[in-house]
């Protein structure tokens, strides 16, 4: 009889620690290109120069240096601090490594199109918007053109009472650039 109650308890902890396990999904509010550029408070292209883990109070995050190339709205500087969710820290007595689905990431070279907000628990940072809808690799295309690709897939878009997973998007970098200064040139008309 006390192998069953083992048994029962054990399948009862087993349970226990499932159901406080997160889910390996993500749910973002949907951002349209033009909500994307109405709401960044920052707008830049650039390369990711450096990407460091660290530890601010109680989450662990990873801070990318994106070095600007092009800023098109906002006041970035030479440099942008782009704060990422996750990362990994090795420097405890128990390796720790926090990671969400669907999360932005960058790598050092990587080239990027970044629609940012700030980001004030970190100072003078700022975060993708719209969670990764706001960060576009460039890439040269297989005619030789750039161009901008962002992959959704591991998200859940809501848009209203519609829930719908995200998707994988490419374009040419040129075309996409163009409309985003237009949005911008209507601000400014319509201020």
């Amino acid at each position: 009889m006390s192998s069953i109650r083992t048994l029962a308890l054990g399948a009862t902890l087993v349970l226990v620690v499932a159901a406080a396990l997160p889910a390996a999904a993500t749910t973002a509010v949907h951002m349209s290109d033009e909500s994307l550029v109405d709401n960044a408070d920052l707008i830049v292209v650039g390369t990711c120069q450096e990407v460091v883990s660290t530890w601010f109070d109680r989450d662990l995050v990873t801070v990318a240096t994106v070095g600007v190339t092009e800023n098109l709205k906002g006041d970035a500087g030479s440099t942008v601090r782009v704060v990422l969710p996750g990362g990994s820290d090795a420097s405890g007595p128990l390796p720790v490594a926090v990671t969400w689905p669907g999360a932005p990431s960058m790598a050092p070279g990587e080239e990027v199109l970044l629609f940012l907000v700030d980001y004030p628990a970190v100072p003078g940072g700022y975060a993708v918007a719209g969670f990764s809808q706001g960060k576009f690799s460039i890439f040269e295309g297989p005619a030789g053109e750039q161009r901008v690709s962002r992959d959704l897939r591991a998200l859940t878009l809501v848009n209203g009472a519609s829930r719908h997973r995200g998707e994988e998007r490419s374009a040419r970098l040129e075309a996409f650039l163009g409309k985003v200064r237009a949005r911008l040139a209507g601000q400014e008309v319509e201020r």
